[in-house]
């Protein structure tokens, strides 16, 4: 960001203030092998590798990243108690180890300038630390680097954005742009990096807007169609969830084009969450700025950003802070703080996968199709879910993914080919319901097209064939209730045994996700402690984690940060599934049931997890006292657990190695019975 004091104030007035009640329970302490799993889908394990990167995405990892750039005075970018700090040449090397971190195959960095009282660039240090990239517009703010491996230069131009004195610009503004040949399969993509206009001013948003207009048009021109997989990257001085008009004609205008947010396809791994990529150096907390802290909000914010459009979809989105950080406690709340802030910008990364089958799709409607019969759908619907059908088939798609898009099909428009919107989404259309980044009208008004797109998506869904049927509708369509289709599956499984006339898809029914996932029916455990351990496993990925919701007898409202939520926090979820199997009560919160246990002699206390049995109930600390635990879960077997992970998150099934080992405070094992019906 070219000025940070103008834009601090609107991003401070968007910062959470921590209430004391919240104790964040993904927690990241200061060892570089520890891996932090963070996805609210059932049976997905996404994780962190030893930098703090997200592991389980397919395709090219693109990182944007502004560096600041080192003409400013310490005092103008607001660091006169930190200039040392602020010097390229403490920060420089820092910036340089955040990409090789990252090691992207592609790179847009933003605020590139020449060091002062120098020859040399700030890329330099880049380019020393990380060789084995080729670099273009390196003269530029904005330059362009990937992997010299894997792709090679076929093109390269810019799209002016704005003149500088007109329209509220301050600056002139350039998208640079390069054609890139993959070696390893010739296949070629658009790669664009750009810094849209800074401040938050009207005049300034207007000056963005007409960037956005001329951004788009000249992607028509040297892209037509997005006919090249396209990837579009930057700073964009922007927010994501910006509601105001001009505002917020990023949104409207790149959608439009057919271009897609990467965090409205992929699963965002959050090892801190609620982060903004703009960090401003720290952050505002009960009305004091602490240096190095992590600049969160409520939403975890972002105005840097990864779109893709045309065969280009991302699978994994973060916001990179960094491998490690530690927590303190400022006015009775936890605070993540890192030990170097490298930019007023944390990088964003995503992994894009380029190119799919559908280029050999047919197009061709099927001139008949069977329809059967199956009790409260007309054969009208029945028509539609054909069509869905037909479109799956073409793409060589089982059984089980067919029926989750006749059940998607279901929850979006009753199988209607509706030629209106909603409220949330007023440029939605068609059987799925897909808005104009899914693809042109008269593809989305078309159930045949329409079903391919949707398939399309769906099958680029990270392991989506391990997932609930809901869950991987919610990761296709992204509804506001991941739970929302799971009514439909069992009138889909009739429709397609019916359609298909194939009994034997019958089977299905009853398979919408309450299980235990494929893979993690357990026996481990005896008595008491199995049936607990399976209705736990029956849980994963069903309810949602809130701050101060769940009781003894189901999910409740939360408050706080679980206002809104009905879920079950760490300690509730323990305490409901122990209850609900063998009628022993324990206390309410993960201090109290640590307390209670040790009391009583069945605390062990050991920061190892190689002792663990099925039925122990585990507990996390930041101290050595019981009342700096933090975190409770439930043992399922040899080195897993089952537990309700933190805001943002569903009940996971996890290995105990992918959470925090170094924060095992020690365990609980008793026998249920010796505590039925105890009045804690």
């Amino acid at each position: 960001m070219d000025n940070k004091t103008k834009y601090l104030v609107i991003a401070l007035a968007v910062t959470l203030v921590v209430g004391i009640a919240v104790v964040p329970l993904i927690v990241i302490m200061a060892t570089a092998s520890l891996m932090v799993p963070s996805t609210i889908d059932r049976c997905q394990a996404t994780s962190l590798d030893p930098n703090g990167v997200g592991i389980g995405g397919a395709g090219y990892t693109v990182m944007s990243y502004n560096i600041k750039h080192a003409k400013a005075s310490a005092k103008s970018a607001g660091m006169s108690a930190h200039t040392r700090d602020y010097k390229w040449s403490n920060r420089g090397p820092v910036v340089a180890q955040y990409i090789a971190n990252v090691n992207p195959d592609l790179l847009g960095l933003q605020e590139v300038s020449k060091v002062p009282g120098s020859a040399s660039r700030q890329l330099e240090v880049i380019e020393s630390a990380n060789p084995g990239y080729t670099w273009v517009y390196s003269t530029t703010a904005d330059p362009i680097g990937w992997r010299a491996s894997a792709f090679a230069l076929l093109d390269k131009g810019q799209i002016r954005l704005n003149y500088k004195g007109r329209d509220g610009a301050t600056l002139n503004r350039f998208a640079n742009w390069v054609k890139l040949r993959a070696t390893s399969d010739g296949s070629t993509l658009f790669f664009v990096n750009l810094h849209a206009q800074f401040a938050q001013l009207k005049a300034q948003a207007k000056a963005r807007s007409v960037g956005w207009t001329r951004l788009v048009k000249g992607l028509a021109k040297q892209n037509p169609g997005n006919g090249d997989p396209s990837i579009i990257v930057g700073d964009f001085n922007a927010l994501n969830n910006e509601i105001r008009a001009v505002f917020r004609d990023h949104l409207v205008k790149l959608g439009a084009a057919g271009f897609v947010q990467s965090t409205d396809t992929a699963t965002t791994i959050a090892p801190i969450s609620r982060v903004n990529s703009y960090n401003g150096w720290g952050d505002t907390i009960g009305g004091k700025f602490y240096y190095k802290a992590i600049n969160r909000s409520s939403a975890g914010n972002h105005i840097d950003y990864v779109w893709t459009g045309g065969e280009a979809s991302a699978t994994t989105w973060q916001i990179y802070t960094g491998p490690t950080a530690t927590w303190k406690t400022i006015n009775g709340s936890q605070v993540p703080f890192t030990a170097a802030v490298a930019s007023d910008h944390w990088p964003v990364i995503a992994h894009v996968v380029v190119g799919s089958s559908a280029s050999t799709l047919s197009y061709t409607q099927p001139s008949t199709a069977t329809t059967g019969s199956v009790a409260g759908w007309n054969s009208a619907q029945m028509q539609i879910a054909a069509q869905i059908i037909a479109a799956g088939k073409s793409m060589g798609l089982d059984t089980w993914t067919l029926t989750v898009g006749v059940m998607t099909g279901m929850g979006e428009s009753s199988l209607r080919n509706l030629d209106y919107g909603d409220a949330a989404g007023p440029d939605s259309r068609g059987v799925f319901q897909q808005r104009s980044g899914w693809g042109p009208l008269a593809d989305r008004m078309d159930p045949y097209k329409a079903s391919q797109l949707f398939f399309r998506a769906l099958i680029k869904v990270p392991g989506y064939h391990s997932l609930a049927p809901t869950i991987a509708a919610h990761r296709t369509q992204r509804n506001a209730d991941p739970y929302h289709y799971a009514k439909y599956w069992d009138d889909a499984v009739k429709v397609v045994a019916a359609i298909t006339s194939d009994s034997s898809a019958l089977a299905l029914i009853g398979a919408a996700g309450d299980q235990a996932c494929a893979g993690q029916s357990y026996t481990g455990g005896t008595g008491a402690w199995a049936d607990v351990i399976q209705f736990a496993l029956s849980l994963v990925g069903r309810y949602p984690y809130s701050w101060g919701g769940g009781g003894l007898n189901g999910p409740t409202e939360g408050f706080g940060e679980g206002a809104g939520i009905i879920g079950f926090d760490c300690s509730s979820f323990v305490r409901y599934v122990v209850y609900q199997k063998s009628g022993a009560i324990l206390p309410r919160t993960s201090r109290d049931q640590a307390k209670f246990l040790q009391a009583r002699g069945f605390v062990t206390r050991t920061n190892s997890y190689s002792q663990l049995q099925a039925g122990d109930i585990l507990f996390f600390s930041h101290g050595d006292s019981a009342g700096s635990i933090y975190h409770v879960a439930l043992v399922v077997g040899p080195g897993e657990i089952v537990e309700e992970p933190g805001l943002g998150r569903y009940v996971q099934h996890n290995k105990i190695a992918n959470r925090m080992p170094a924060d095992i405070w020690g365990y609980a094992r008793f026998d249920l019975a010796a505590l039925a019906g105890s009045a804690a």
